[in-house]
């Protein structure tokens, strides 16, 4: 990734890419509830992106997780 002409590179030890994992996309910020809004502006920007021909989407189904009570309610530290 290129930011105002600084190169930023993220390596992966040959492990991680054994086991299938790769850079695709980056964050810019971390946006949190409460408060008022954001703007956030961009300019200038170009960018390359390139996936292989056999590329597929991984799609994750969606699931709901419940969670009971603690005995004796929650505590906050």
């Amino acid at each position: 990734m290129w930011l105002d002409e600084k190169e930023f590179a993220l390596d992966l030890k040959p492990e991680q890419r054994a086991a299938g994992a790769r850079f695709d996309h980056f964050g810019l910020m971390n946006i949190r509830r409460g408060g008022k809004y954001v703007i956030l502006y961009f300019d200038d920007l170009t960018y390359t992106a390139r996936r292989p021909k056999d590329y597929r989407r991984n799609w994750h189904p969606q699931r709901i997780l419940k969670v009971s009570y603690p005995d004796g309610g929650r505590t906050y530290e």
